[in-house]
């Protein structure tokens, strides 16, 4: 009787119908993994949670290799840069991305995620994975949320050798960067430029960040490939006063050169009337040995420089003293 009863309940349990398929049935939604990346890919929000209650794969994959959450994320990235390029002239990340989450993308993310979505998977046209993508947006909660599941947080990005770290600083978003650095975040690594997140940091001019790398080791002696500026050259030739200071503060080389042949010195003495600031940041610069008897490629000193292209009395000043 009991063997019996047990067959009974079984078939019973196996004859009840699927609430969620019927739903989507009722749709006219078939229940197949490719309708499910179909609805992805479409952004609806109903029909994708009724395949994830269904019991879908979450890990599903079309034929280039992308997966369910890589496609949200594809899709959150996409309205984000339509957002971006309607701003007009001079485009708005933050607003950009505020108009973008309100879309339906990142509920499903948040969902997928729910429903153990794999978080590594590299999109094989742009070698961008969820992490690296939602860091350059500026979705701080989402980067939690991925790396809490278990995303590679210095993973490169194939295309061009940049990690979630880096972009996160590119986009200039000081809290995606302090979620990366707590997830162990390495800060050395370059891009296929040989650019760091510190050199990508000091171009940008994102104190709060250089700050922050700075704190964690990163090295400030590291040049790009293409111009041969460290971030010390770099932070001297936009006339960084702080930037600069912080980064001598923390080792940086006051001697090295450029491909050009130029230092931070000869950098820092810029064409036309120099204000107050520049005269202070050249020196920094000098207190903290930097040499006025070097030349550059083209044989130039940095008293050259200020002769040629600086009105200021107080720089020659300063270099003929030297």
């Amino acid at each position: 009787m009991l063997i019996m009863a047990m067959l009974t309940t079984a078939c019973f349990k196996e004859k009840q119908p699927n609430p969620s398929r019927n739903r989507l049935s009722d749709m006219n939604i078939v229940f197949s993994e490719e309708s499910f990346l179909d609805c992805v890919k479409a952004e609806n929000i109903d029909a994708i949670s009724l395949f994830l209650r269904a019991g879908i794969k979450t890990n599903a994959q079309d034929e280039h290799g992308v997966n369910a959450l890589m496609w949200a994320v594809k899709g959150y990235y996409s309205s984000y840069n339509n957002y971006l390029s309607r701003r007009g002239k001079k485009p708005d990340p933050d607003t950009a991305y505020n108009l973008a989450r309100q879309e339906g993308y990142p509920y499903t993310i948040y969902e997928l995620l729910e429903y153990s979505a794999e978080v590594n998977v590299q999109d094989k046209q742009t070698g961008l994975t969820p992490l690296m993508t939602t860091a350059y947006i500026g979705d701080a909660n989402i980067v939690r949320e991925l790396l809490q599941n278990g995303a590679e947080v210095n993973e490169k990005c194939n295309e061009n050798g940049m990690t979630p770290l880096m972009l996160g600083t590119d986009r200039g978003n000081i809290d995606i960067v302090k979620e990366l650095l707590d997830a162990s975040a390495k800060v050395s690594p370059r891009d296929n430029q040989g650019r760091t997140a510190l050199w990508i940091a000091v171009r940008n001019r994102l104190t709060g960040i250089v700050n922050e790398l700075l704190k964690e080791g990163a090295d400030p002696n590291v040049s790009d490939d293409e111009r041969g500026m460290t971030p010390l050259i770099l932070a001297a030739s936009y006339g960084d006063l702080y930037i600069v200071r912080e980064l001598l503060d923390n080792g940086a080389n006051v001697n090295a050169r450029d491909a050009h042949g130029n230092t931070a010195l000869m950098r820092a003495i810029g064409m036309g009337s120099p204000n107050q600031r520049d005269i202070q940041l050249i020196k920094l610069l000098l207190n903290y040995g930097a040499r006025v008897e070097l030349k550059n490629n083209d044989g130039n000193k940095a008293l050259d420089k200020a002769l040629k292209w600086s009105s200021s009395e107080e720089i020659v000043k300063l270099l003929n003293t030297q």
